[in-house]
């Protein structure tokens, strides 16, 4: 994949209307500590809810993958709940999760981040920090890249953003407010934006290092009348699962 750092893009999807809320959580209570898979609404391959204020992006609780817990397989986690029909013209998908990775040492790379897909698993976009200190992303299409290391700061929360643009099939990526990347997919329905964890199978450590997520949600930004929405809870619950 080719190097990007700080692109200037899809500056006509980042502009809008304002966003209507689909789904959101800082994973509180009714969410309690342990096993996510099954929570309110959400299945997972892995992860726990951890009730720690101090390591906690806001609130008291997050969802946390360990690298012991992902082993050297992608893992993912996902609300079942959100499965919809964007209606052209003008209707975006603005997906947001404050990403970290904490705790980490060793030599082996790892991954925290978003990884978005329609009701058939076909790819709208992955976003995800690096291990050192940098950012990943591919789009629909395959099409993507990688920052240097070291342009985020390290043992942090970051804001993860990607607008998939149902009217186009252009999907932005942005980081801490930073768009960096622009995008294609070739979707028509959006089926989930899963939390994304990897553990590669070389180098050393990294087992007990923490992937943290927090403060997720999707909204659409329509045009008027612009969002059908199906019954929620209906496509991504019993979508086959990812090799």
């Amino acid at each position: 994949m080719k190097n990007i750092l700080s692109v200037a893009a899809c500056m006509a999807i980042s502009a809008g209307a304002q966003a209507v809320p689909v789904y959101s959580t800082g994973f509180e209570s009714p969410f309690v500590p342990g096993d996510l898979n099954g929570q309110q609404g959400w299945f997972a391959d892995t992860g726990t809810i951890v009730n720690n204020a101090a390591l906690a992006h806001s609130g008291s609780q997050y969802a946390q993958m360990t690298g012991t817990q992902i082993g050297t397989t992608a893992k993912q986690a996902w609300y079942g709940g959100a499965s919809f029909v964007p209606s052209a013209p003008n209707t975006k998908v603005v997906m947001t999760c404050y990403a970290g990775i904490f705790n980490y040492s060793g030599t082996t790379a790892m991954t925290a981040g978003l990884d978005a897909y329609d009701s058939s698993a076909n790819r709208i976009g992955l976003f995800y920090l690096t291990q050192d200190g940098g950012y990943g992303l591919l789009d629909g299409l395959g099409t993507g890249g990688a920052s240097p290391g070291g342009v985020l700061t390290l043992e942090a929360y970051h804001k993860l953003q990607m607008i998939a643009d149902f009217s186009n099939g252009e999907v932005e990526f942005i980081v801490d407010g930073l768009s960096v990347y622009c995008g294609n997919f070739n979707v028509t329905d959006f089926g989930s934006v899963d939390l994304h964890g990897t553990r590669s199978s070389t180098g050393t450590g990294g087992t007990d290092t923490q992937l943290r997520f927090d403060d997720y949600s999707i909204e659409v930004v329509p045009a008027p009348g612009a969002l059908a929405l199906i019954g929620m809870g209906g496509l991504v619950a019993a979508r086959r699962r990812r090799a």
